[in-house]
């Protein structure tokens, strides 16, 4: 149990790390769109990136309103939400993942694959974030102990 729960927290971190990078890709990319830096292919990639994001947002949140209901009641589908956390000790609460969190990671991820499939990103350029993410995680996790 203590190996999983340190798994846990290792992807916690990851993904709180993964989200700096993720935010501040978003805004680079709003901050590039509206002083028109980009050619087409990036204002493309990046209207696409946000309309297939928007549609994962659409599917999830679909999902989490059909599973009560057939359930009746039974399951609650909640990933992303005010009531998720990882560790509740004596009242300290660490939040798992927070909505705008899990919003910028998921429009960062698709906006990394898409910048990939248009060519503007190698594969390594792709996956570096989330490697670095992880490591930076895997280090802050040695000092927890």
């Amino acid at each position: 149990m203590d190996i999983l729960m340190n798994l846990l927290i290792l992807f916690a971190l990851t993904l709180a790390y993964y989200s700096f990078y993720a935010i501040f890709n978003i805004i680079s990319a709003s901050i590039g769109i509206i002083n028109g830096n980009y050619d087409e292919l990036e204002k493309k990639t990046i209207t696409d990136a946000l309309a297939i994001s928007m549609a994962i947002f659409f599917a999830y949140n679909i999902i989490q309103f059909i599973i009560p209901i057939l359930s009746l009641g039974k399951i609650q589908f909640n990933l992303f939400g005010p009531d998720i956390y990882l560790i509740n000790i004596g009242g300290f609460k660490l939040r798992l993942i927070d909505p705008i969190v899990s919003n910028s990671i998921v429009i960062s991820i698709v906006y990394s694959i898409m910048k990939y499939r248009n060519g503007l990103k190698d594969k390594w350029g792709s996956v570096m974030p989330i490697l670095v993410s992880g490591v930076f995680a895997f280090f802050s996790t040695l000092y927890m102990v």
